[in-house]
């Protein structure tokens, strides 16, 4: 397989190229870090009313789209909508991108989790009730969550690529040990 290809498989799962590669130990480890990190992440910021949560924070994600909620996300000044481009461009990378950051397996099993009952019978609040400030620590592990499985794909691609090197560096400090 090459590099690229092994490196993008952390998009489906985290730590699934390393694991290709053969540090398994490496590949499990951030598999259950990054994983943890995001369902926490997804736990303080439920699925309050079908408002979406952690998921619905622009209206929609590649699963569903929350309708009747969009006076709560629009930016009005006398009618007209204070959105500019980069909120845009960040809503799109938000709602097609994340997916992929955070790993498809990751997503959807968090997508999952939040409308859970296990995650109503942990909560010390009732969803409806969360502190917003529970909340937004909630949205930073979830989001740092995604951002630590893109630098695992780098790593997985840059030691696919300099795999050789990497062998034949560790077998010459062998021999000269």
């Amino acid at each position: 397989m090459n590099p690229l290809g092994i490196s993008l498989t952390g998009c489906l799962v985290p730590g699934l190229g390393h694991m290709i590669l053969g540090l398994r130990k490496r590949g499990v480890a951030l598999f259950l870090i990054l994983t943890a990190m995001f369902l926490f992440g997804v736990t303080l910021h439920p699925d309050a009313d079908n408002g979406g949560g952690f998921f619905g924070k622009y209206k929609k994600n590649i699963f569903k789209s929350y309708q009747g909620r969009e006076a709560a996300f629009q930016q009005t000044d006398r009618g007209r909508d204070m959105e500019g481009p980069i909120d845009k461009a960040w809503r799109f990378v938000f709602i097609y991108g994340y997916p992929f950051f955070v790993g498809i397996f990751d997503y959807l099993a968090g997508y999952l989790w939040q409308g859970s009952e296990f995650v109503e019978a942990v909560l010390p609040y009732e969803r409806s009730e969360i502190p917003v400030a529970a909340k937004d620590i909630g949205d930073c592990f979830a989001l740092l969550a995604g951002l630590l499985n893109l630098l695992a794909i780098m790593d997985a691609y840059d030691l696919a690529v300099n795999r050789r090197t990497l062998e034949e560096a560790a077998s010459s400090l062998e021999a000269s040990a």
